[in-house]
């Protein structure tokens, strides 16, 4: 990924991180059309933590120059990953808002008004009724995050619990039963649940995490060398094995890689 400025007329309304002291308490992503990069420290040759996608809302925790642009301490709201990010990317933000999570069981959507979460819902449902050969199903709570949707649909009289993942473009992954009931379902990988990281990435470069399986998926973020991740699932795409992994913070975010970088 590469660090690339696009400049534009900025409204007056709008905050940009042109500061070195002060500024708001929360800044978000814009003016990149892939992923920002979140680096190590505040310089281009630093290497990568992660990236984050345009929209992305982070806590600023300061700015200072360095190679003759701003750069500013950023950090994952719920306390995840920080580092550093190219101060032009970044503009003032109100503080976000979680979507409101019913308790297990209660049997509604936890939507909270959100039309993100709502339409992440409708299509979890939609495909696990499908997966499963049941319509008996329905929302039993969803936590929003920016990598996608968790839905927990819960099938049959039951409402034996089945995990979804549903993206901003209304596709769905990593449907699975979490207790095997309601339908038959594949046996999970022997690396299920495991904790792994990163490895094998080239120097400077980061490791693509999609919003599915396969590369025909779109990126919605990116890893380094030595972050650990929790695989959730993997399977074979066109020859490769894709895993769906979870990122170790506090957000959870969910996505796909190629399971030849994870060790």
């Amino acid at each position: 990924m590469l660090d690339i400025r696009i400049d534009g007329a900025a409204g007056a309304a709008q905050d940009f991180a042109d500061g070195l002291t002060g500024g708001p308490d929360y800044w978000e992503v814009t003016g990149v059309s892939g992923s920002l990069n979140i680096r190590t420290a505040p310089s281009t040759s630093a290497p990568g933590r992660m990236g984050l996608l345009r929209g992305t809302v982070v806590q600023n925790l300061g700015c200072r120059m360095n190679e003759g642009r701003r750069w500013c301490e950023v950090a994952q709201m719920g306390g995840g990953v920080t580092g550093w990010a190219a101060g032009e990317y970044l503009r003032e933000a109100a503080a976000p808002q979680q979507p409101a999570i019913p308790p297990a069981g209660s049997g509604t959507a936890g939507s909270g008004g959100d039309p993100l979460v709502a339409a992440a819902e409708r299509a979890c449902l939609r495909d696990v009724t499908q997966v499963t050969n049941n319509s008996d199903a329905s929302v039993l709570r969803s936590m929003f995050s920016e990598a996608g949707t968790e839905v927990i649909v819960g099938v049959g009289p039951q409402r034996a619990p089945w995990r979804c993942i549903a993206y901003r473009d209304g596709t769905t992954a990593g449907i699975m039963s979490l207790t095997n009931e309601g339908a038959a379902v594949s046996p999970p990988p022997s690396n299920a649940g495991s904790v792994m990281r990163v490895t094998g990435v080239a120097a400077n470069d980061l490791l693509n995490v999609r919003s599915g399986p396969g590369t025909a998926n779109r990126v919605i973020g990116a890893l380094g060398n030595g972050d650990s991740v929790r695989v959730l699932t993997c399977q074979n795409v066109s020859g490769a094995q894709c895993c769906e992994i979870e990122m170790m913070t506090d957000m959870r975010e969910r996505g796909w890689v190629n399971a030849r970088y994870l060790q």
